[in-house]
């Protein structure tokens, strides 16, 4: 897998071109939280959840920090950044920054992104940000 796909997809959802992103998934796109045991299958469903995500955290935005890639496999170290303002996924609304670190797991399947497997520690969001 190239990794400048994940990075080409973090960097249109950073200018909110949700469309453009989930072009470069495949339509029944499997979507993982492993830590929230949350999945989603379609790209469809990733869109609705960004769109909330983006709704709720204005100010959201993606930092790629290393990737590495082997065949159609790949890992992406991530930063995400934002303000919460409206509740979404079980948090409430603090007017805080934060910041979350996470990795994504993604393989690839006719040249687009078949699966995003992200692990993270959800209780990043009740501490203050570095």
């Amino acid at each position: 897998m190239k990794t400048n796909v994940l990075v080409e997809f973090y960097e249109l959802m950073n200018k909110r071109e949700v469309d453009a992103a989930l072009a470069l998934c495949h339509p029944d796109l499997h979507y993982t939280e492993r830590s929230l045991k949350n999945h989603y299958v379609g790209a469809d469903r990733l869109g609705d959840l960004t769109r909330r995500s983006f709704e709720a955290i204005p100010t959201l935005a993606w930092q790629v920090m290393d990737t590495v890639a082997d065949g159609d496999r790949a890992a992406v170290e991530m930063k995400m950044t934002g303000q919460l303002e409206r509740p979404i996924v079980g948090h409430e609304p603090t007017g805080k920054p934060f910041v979350f670190y996470y990795a994504v797991f993604a393989n690839l399947r006719d040249g687009k992104i078949a699966a995003m497997d992200l692990y993270s520690d959800p209780t990043q969001l009740e501490k203050d940000p570095e």
